[in-house]
């Protein structure tokens, strides 16, 4: 039987979404406005299933594109740390050896050693052919089925995952995945210069198509 996330489960979560963005405005305003209270507030919406994520900021970068990308508030992403948390070692054991995109311990430098160990052994220590392609997909973000990720999610959840708050995950893994940030969002970019992103990298308000991309700044 589940039982309820405790407060010190979710200040663990708090820490973890706090590093490096202290400075930033909403993080200062979640942590100075009694945090306290603001993280049992949102511990109670948590064990009592009526959590549901807050409009998210949309920005315009032009590096290393011209695109927007979404911020969710600050409490949206303690509830995502606390979830990854949660899933985080299940799925590490899902992903391939040479998947290194947001991984600990696999950056770039372990990709560039992954790679030559690949072409070593591809081309027999240098004494055949080989290639190796480097691609960039374009709007690959903004085409992703937002419910198949989520679909995959729920099993990973629902199939391995041993821990105490499955019940809870589960309610989740809809309102993090399926969530759409262009969906009522607060825009804090010039229009203009937001007119002129392409479509193939705007979030659609009536499409279940597109992850955000995150900002980090």
């Amino acid at each position: 039987m589940d039982k309820i996330l405790e407060f010190e489960e979710l200040y663990e979560a708090y820490i973890l979404c706090l590093r490096n963005k202290k400075r930033k405005q909403g993080t200062y305003k979640f942590v100075n406005s009694k945090l306290c209270q603001s993280l049992i507030d949102l511990l109670d919406k948590l064990n009592s299933f009526t959590y549901t994520p807050l409009p998210s900021n949309c920005y315009v970068i032009t590096d290393p594109a011209l695109r927007e990308i979404y911020a969710a508030q600050f409490s949206d992403r303690i509830v995502q740390h606390f979830y990854m948390k949660e899933i985080g070692d299940i799925l590490e054991n899902e992903l391939v050896d040479g998947c290194c995109s947001c991984r600990k311990g696999r950056g770039t430098e372990y990709a560039l050693k992954l790679l030559k160990q690949f072409l070593i052994e591809t081309s027999n220590n240098g004494k055949k052919d080989c290639f190796f392609l480097k691609i960039d997909l374009s709007g690959y973000f903004m085409s992703i089925d937002r419910k198949q990720i989520s679909n995959k999610f729920l099993n990973l959840v629902l199939n391995k995952y041993t821990g105490k708050h499955k019940e809870l995950l589960q309610y989740l893994t809809p309102l993090i995945f399926e969530n759409n940030p262009a969906l009522n969002c607060r825009y804090k970019c010039n229009e203009e210069k937001r007119s002129q992103v392409p479509e193939r990298r705007k979030m659609q308000k009536d499409s279940c198509y597109g992850i955000a991309i995150g900002y980090s700044n």
